[in-house]
Order: structure tokens, then sequence, then C-alpha cells
């Protein structure tokens, strides 16, 4: 739509009005021009920037965030779909309903779901982290919801039940028999049966013919369990595969990402160095194997791979690599020069990693003030919703540590339920309790 198309609508010059008075700072008169924005029209655009402007504001947010959820809530009323469920999303996530309504806004996300297996997934994760009550009836829902669809699609409920620690009812989920056509799925299936520690079953199942995966993905797993297993000839195993592979960067990748979920982190430190001289994999591999680590909530492997990395020719002067190896040592309790972290904030002042690493660096030297500063009075605003679940905690630190306790609390209990390594969540937990407060 052109924007002469979008000027004879008749919200929308509202709409411009009340991003000029934001701009200008009359918060009064852009109040105005929202609401008369939706007087005119209620779209999916004009609700979202009312409620968008009313949690914006630091005056009165009980009553703000109420009004605001009922508005995204009408978005979904009137966009049935993607708009909709985002909307319903953010009401979920900012925790801006009464639990009370919890139920009846679930109801309405899944109507506008329909069959999408990762949408239908945020709901139950949602539904667990209001009612942990209600945990076997929504796993037990997810199985019969996959039992009878093709296995490929079941994947990604199975990982999730796996992430849930119910390895049970992800082999109900996917048996190996349902499995042995398709290679990620069959994949998944032995990683269940690891996760049973049905050792034996895993094994004969990897060696059978119709096992459908390609040799290194075979031998990464027997690797595994043996690492698993705490197999003394795990390390040779590893070895060996590797060796078998050198010539092919994304093998060997792959391999030391499933090295360092088995623990076999002694086989990664020898042998990432390679691929982080390989220019069109150092950037990738250091994201991965730094995804792996922390997936298995392991700083110490986490760190060493920041090390390894920083003194690498490839990756050793990129800012976003600095960065976040910057803010897992802040977080780990070890100090990193202020003025490293100013200049690189300075530099990238639209990325908001950057800045929160900055003032987490402030927050640990006490200058809780100043890191508020750089959060929230630093432009351009940096948008909570979009920083990673380790940056949001420390939002919430930096929050709590100014006396805004009860932002701080919303933010924290907005964080899904082990998105955190432990150190992390060891970090917030310190900087919410009562003595960690200012006064």
């Amino acid at each position: 739509m052109g924007a002469g198309q979008k000027w004879n609508r008749p919200e929308f010059p509202h709409l411009v009005n009340a991003a000029i008075h934001v701009r200008d700072g009359d918060v009064v008169a852009a109040e105005e021009e929202f609401r008369n924005a939706v007087a005119q029209k209620e779209t999916a655009e004009t609700l979202n920037a009312l409620a968008d402007f009313l949690l914006g504001q630091k005056e009165n947010q009980a009553a703000r965030a109420t009004e605001a959820s009922v508005l995204l809530e009408r978005v979904a009323s009137v966009d049935r779909g993607e708009s909709g469920r985002t909307a319903l999303k953010r009401i979920f996530v900012q925790r801006l309903a009464e639990p009370g309504r919890i139920p009846a806004l679930l109801s309405k996300f899944r109507s506008l779901a329909g069959n999408d297996p990762q949408e239908l997934l945020f709901a139950d994760e949602i539904e667990l982290d209001y009612f942990p009550a209600n945990r076997g009836r929504v796993l037990d829902g997810v199985v019969a919801r996959v039992r009878n669809a093709p296995p490929a699609e079941r994947v990604i409920a199975v990982r999730w039940l796996l992430s849930k620690n119910d390895a049970a009812r992800a082999a109900q989920a996917l048996p190996v028999s349902d499995a042995v056509g398709n290679a990620d799925a069959f994949e998944t299936a032995v990683e269940t049966l690891f996760a049973l520690e049905k050792w034996e079953g895993a094994v004969e199942v990897l060696r059978a013919p119709s096992n459908p995966l390609e040799p290194h993905r075979t031998a990464a797993l027997l690797a595994s369990a043996a690492s698993l297993q705490g197999d003394k000839q795990s390390r040779a195993r590893w070895t060996a595969v590797l060796d078998q592979n050198k010539g092919d960067p994304g093998k060997t990748l792959f391999l030391l990402q499933k090295a360092g979920a088995a623990g076999q982190w002694d086989v990664v430190y020898e042998r990432f160095p390679l691929l982080l001289n390989e220019p069109a994999w150092a950037l990738q591999s250091f994201s991965l194997l730094a995804d792996t680590a922390r997936g298995n909530g392991d700083a110490d492997a986490l760190l060493e791979l920041h090390a390894l990395a920083l003194n690498s020719r490839m990756l050793g002067g990129d800012p976003a690599v600095r960065d976040r190896a910057a803010f897992d040592r802040l977080i780990a309790g070890q100090e990193v020069p202020e003025d490293e972290l100013e200049e690189r904030s300075e530099a990238f002042r639209e990325n908001g990693s950057m800045r929160v690493t900055r003032a987490l660096g402030l927050l640990a030297e006490g200058s809780r003030m100043r890191a508020l500063y750089e959060l929230e009075e630093v432009q351009p605003r940096i948008d909570v919703e979009k920083l990673a679940p380790a940056q949001q905690a420390v939002f919430a630190a930096v929050l709590s540590a100014s006396g805004r306790v009860s932002e701080a609390e919303k933010i924290a209990g907005a964080i899904p339920e082990g998105a955190l390594m432990p150190q992390e969540r060891e970090f917030l937990a310190r900087h919410l309790t009562p003595a960690a407060k200012a006064d």
C-alpha cells in the first residue's frame, strides 16, 4: 500500500501525529492521538501502537499494563493471522494478563495456531509456566498430538519433550521403529534411548542394516554413547572418527558439536583451532560450539572457547565475539576493562547486546545508576523483548539494583524456564534478593 493510500485511511493521520508528539516529548498529546487512531478504526496497527505506547510509560504501570493486555487481545480478534498470534504471545511473555485470564487466552491462541507444531509447543510451554500442576496432562497431550504425524514432524515435539527431561514420553512419541526412514528422526530416537540409558539397545539399532545415517553420524552417536557411559576408550573413539573426516570442515564441526554435547571438551579444544583458521567456517564454528556449551550449562567450556576464539587470527578482533566473551567473563565474576566495554558500546550504539554488556560491567563495579543510564537513556532505546534471555537477566538486575523491583521481577518472570545457564540464574537470583536491592 502506497503512502497516498495510507493517508486516506482515517486512522493514519492520528498515528503520524502521535509519532510526532512522541518525538517532541509530549506524551499527553501523543496518547490522545493514539486513542483517536483506535477510535477511528481498530486494526492490528492502531491497537499495537496504543499498547506499545502504554507499556512504554513509567507512570501507573499496573493499570497501563492491564489496558495493554486488553488491546492486544483485541488484535487477535481483528487479525487471526500472524499479527494476532504475536499479540497474544506478548501478553503471555510480558505477563500482562491476570492468571485467571490465561486459560481463555491459551485457547484463543491454540485456535489461531492451527496445526503449526512450533506454535502449539509455545502454548504448551506457556501453560507449563503458569500452571505447573498441569504438567502430566500437557505432556500427554503433546504425545497424543504427534503420535500419528510423519516422523520428520515429530522431531520438534520429541526434542521439546527431551528438554523437559521426559525421555519416556519422547520414546512413546517417536519409537525407533517409526524413525528408520528419516535420518533426523532416527538420530533423535537414538538420543532418546541415550536419555533412557538404554545403551545396548541404542548400539544395536545403530549397527543394524536399517540405520539410515551417514557413517560419520553413526560414528558420532557410538562415540557419544561411550562418552556418556564413562568408557575410558571414548576419547580414542572421537580421535579416530575426527581423523577419518579431517578434510571436511562441515563434518568436523558436526562431530565437535556432538563431542561437546557428550562432555568430551578436551577433544573439542584440540580440534577447534583448525576450524578457526578456516575463513568460511570460523564464526559459524564458534557460534555453534558456544551454543553447545551454553546448552550444556558448561561455563568452563564456554570461557575456554572464548579464549581460543580471541587468540585466533580470524576472530580475535571481531567486536561481536569480544562482546560475547566479555559478557560471559563478567557473569563468571571475572574482570573486564571498563574502557573496552565503553569503547564498544559507543562505537555500536545500535547494538543492544554490547550496551547490555557495558551495563553489566558498570553494575559489577557498583555503578548502578550509570548502568541504568546506559540501558534506558542512551539512544536508541533498547527493546527488552528483543534481548537474549541472559541479557534480559542483566536488565532485570540493573532495574532491581536501582530500586525498580516490580519492573525487574516482571522481566525476570518472563524469562523462559531453562533459558539461563546455572551461573546466569545465580547472578539473577543474587540481584533480586532483598539484600541486593536499592534502598
